[in-house]
């Protein structure tokens, strides 16, 4: 779901551009959501270890 607000927000700030504050900020704040719940990189690993018993 990240991915996906980051995506629209990207697509959104082209139209309308960076004079909208708030959806700058909105953005902004997207692409700190990414790291605030760990990349997906972490949570796949997650995943695959304790729900698929895979990896150490």
């Amino acid at each position: 779901m990240t991915w996906v607000d980051q995506s629209v927000g990207h697509a959104a700030l082209a139209v309308a551009g960076t004079r909208d504050t708030e959806l700058l900020g909105s953005y902004m704040y997207s692409r700190a959501q990414s790291v605030m719940g760990g990349t997906s990189q972490i949570q796949k690993n997650i995943i695959a270890s304790r729900i698929l018993g895979l990896g150490v």
